[in-house]
């Protein structure tokens, strides 16, 4: 196993697009889709916590946004900014919406398994929630900022991969008929 950053150094800046699911009927109990916050938490190539990262919303070019709707259309993307440990190993990453995640980092050696059943929302909160692999890690490729300092721009197969990223909703539309 491989853990961030040995040897490898830098983090890749990725903009992240994510898809929230259709609600087709607005009910009293579920509200029409939409994410308050967004973490990425990624896992090493042996399943142990690595880096739990808040995402920035932003625009598809990378602008960040501040105010307004920035969620538009349920089946449109929504874009987030997000800075990753680069690395070449295994990296599964876990998109969690609107789920309390405060105290995650306090358990840097815990699985996806234990960290995962531990987040609950309650009430009315809806949570979102996806899981990708990138089994080649997180790799980009060397470029400098408006400042003239290092960055990683991420490569192809990890822009294919985290954009238009499905998430699943944690409650569900029922219909009931008599």
């Amino acid at each position: 196993g491989n853990t961030v950053g040995s040897g490898e150094g830098g983090y890749v800046e990725l903009s992240v697009g994510v898809v929230l699911p259709d609600m087709k009927e607005a009910t009293r109990t579920l509200a029409a889709p939409a994410i308050e916050r967004l973490h990425l938490l990624v896992f090493d190539d042996n399943g142990l916590l690595s880096e739990a990262v808040p995402a920035t919303p932003c625009d598809k070019d990378g602008k960040e946004i501040t105010t307004g709707d920035m969620w538009g259309e349920t089946s449109a993307p929504t874009y987030f900014k997000v800075k990753l440990a680069r690395t070449d190993y295994k990296r599964t990453i876990h998109f969690v919406a609107n789920s309390p995640i405060a105290n995650v980092m306090d358990y840097p050696m815990s699985t996806e398994g234990n960290i995962l059943t531990s987040l609950v929302v309650s009430g009315q909160q809806d949570a979102y929630w996806q899981r990708v692999v990138l089994p080649n890690g997180i790799t980009g490729t060397q470029g400098k900022d408006d400042n003239g300092n290092v960055i990683y721009k991420p490569t192809d197969d990890v822009k294919a991969a985290l954009s238009g990223v499905p998430l699943v909703r944690n409650n569900s539309r029922v219909k009931v008929v008599n």
